[in-house]
């Protein structure tokens, strides 16, 4: 085998381009790489203070909106029947349709059926049958009036039979319960 002869100054050189080699295809499209991650940083700071400057003169009208949504999330959580006041809704609805002269024959609350698991609670629908008579137009005000409520009222099913001078009606309506 013949010996290679290489003087200093090419092993220098070949030794220089090896680092500059390495550096070309490993090092330099790290730095890169890294500067592109620093600059959508970057990115995203300025917008974040931008939107700062922004909104900062505003903050004294978010307080009082987050008041106002306070107060909004307890009316909200006043219309769920709460799970020992079921009968207070039966009331209500016995009183409301006297209100609206209807003569209710029969108002019976059945089981509770799963509605829904959220992260404020577990809510089960209350399902109420309700066979009633009155004038059709007092029927479908009282109707309206239930479902717009102090509670979270849902007619399911509902019958109306016609009739001289009154007419009937049958349905089932659900109740929002907030279980613990």
């Amino acid at each position: 085998m013949q010996k290679i002869n290489i003087d200093k100054p090419t092993l220098v050189f070949i030794i220089v381009a090896a680092i500059l080699l390495v550096e070309l295809l490993v090092v330099f499209p790290w730095e890169v790489s890294k500067v592109g991650a620093l600059t959508k940083i970057a990115g995203k700071l300025i917008e974040k203070l931008n939107s700062i400057e922004n909104e900062w003169p505003r903050k004294d009208q978010y307080l009082e909106n987050k008041e106002l949504l306070k107060e909004e999330i307890q009316k909200v959580r006043g219309k769920f029947i709460a799970h020992d006041q079921e009968s207070k809704a039966l009331s209500f609805i016995s009183a409301s349709s006297k209100d609206f002269g209807i003569k209710i024959n029969s108002l019976t609350p059945e089981d509770l059926k799963a509605y829904t698991k959220t992260k404020v609670g577990n809510f089960e629908y209350l399902p109420i049958k309700v066979k009633a008579r009155g004038n059709f137009h007092n029927l479908a005000m009282f109707l309206d009036h239930l479902s717009s409520s102090q509670y979270f009222f849902e007619v399911k099913e509902l019958t109306i039979l016609s009739g001289l001078p009154y007419s009937s009606i049958e349905m089932v309506i659900c109740g929002v319960v907030a279980v613990k």
